[in-house]
């Protein structure tokens, strides 16, 4: 896993991993694995309720855009 000295522009820093939310893109459960690996990232399976809640919360912030998205984590 590449290590990352801060996030990179467009992903979000939430405790000590980045994330980006794929919103523009409309893929299936291996879509979305290939989107990960094609910047060495993980899909994101939370660790903890905090984690869950920042992430439940970001896609809520999409879903008022109709948007279907992606969560992709990489470690710092």
């Amino acid at each position: 896993m590449m290590r990352l000295s801060s996030c990179d522009q467009g992903w979000i820093h939430f405790h000590d991993s980045c994330y980006y939310f794929a919103l523009d893109k409309l893929v299936t459960y291996r879509g979305a694995e290939e989107l990960c690996e094609k910047v060495d990232a993980d899909i994101v399976l939370p660790n903890d309720a905090a984690e869950d809640e920042f992430i439940v919360g970001q896609l809520s912030l999409a879903a008022g855009d109709g948007k279907d998205s992606a969560v992709l984590r990489c470690s710092i």
